[in-house]
């Protein structure tokens, strides 16, 4: 019974325009956010923004000079994963709204049955009071937005947990970082042993020199 309450309450009432298109907006947020991330939170797209998408220009590039992990970390962040990380909380705003919106008119509908001439009268009491208590009782309906919006903002924050994008993308810059560190070491070490390879070159000549 309360199962089925909760349902019928969760559901759009069809007839009001207001709950269906809050409906329909905050399940285009939901869903783009999902499958945007889904789709280009990966890390094709994490070396895309690395080399500023053009891969054989390195003077562009970022480098691990230039912050620290955390910040290359929100520097490769694509542009679905930023939306993602304020889109919960985008969910409750536009839930709220949906709700104030509501509220704000209902109120104004009711303002306007006591504001009519005739309202305290005996012949149309009765009709405001009816009107009233229909509205009333409709106050309920809505909260529906609020409601929405929190559920979005819930499975969101879920989804989130699930794909770990955020832990990936910090996986995969650390991993960036320490190959390039590994390179340098590399490059520093070669070329210190190309000088004393030159230096021992120079000196065997010159040992040969003052031999012969």
């Amino acid at each position: 019974m309360i199962t089925q309450e909760i349902v019928d309450f969760l559901l759009p009432d069809f007839a009001d325009p207001i709950q269906v298109a809050f409906m329909c907006i905050l399940l285009v947020m939901i869903s783009s956010t999902i499958i945007s991330t889904q789709l280009v939170a990966k890390p094709s797209s994490w070396e895309k923004k690395w080399n500023k998408g053009t891969p054989d220009d390195d003077s562009d590039d970022l480098d691990i000079e230039h912050g620290s992990v955390t910040d290359l970390w929100h520097a490769v962040a694509t542009a679905p994963e930023k939306v993602a990380d304020i889109m919960p909380g985008m969910l409750l705003v536009v839930g709220l709204l949906g709700t104030f919106l509501g509220l704000g008119m209902a109120l104004n509908h009711a303002s306007n049955i006591l504001g009519q001439p005739d309202a305290m009268n005996a012949s149309s009491a009765a009709s405001s009071m009816h009107d009233l208590l229909g509205l009333l009782q409709g106050l309920g309906t809505k909260f529906k937005t609020s409601t929405w919006g929190i559920c979005g903002f819930v499975l969101l924050k879920i989804t989130s947990e699930l794909t770990r994008f955020d832990e990936k993308r910090l996986a995969w810059v650390i991993n960036k970082v320490k190959k390039q560190i590994n390179q340098r070491k590399q490059h520093s070490f070669d070329t210190e042993e190309r000088k004393q390879q030159q230096l021992f070159d120079q000196m065997q000549h010159i040992t040969n020199g003052v031999a012969n």
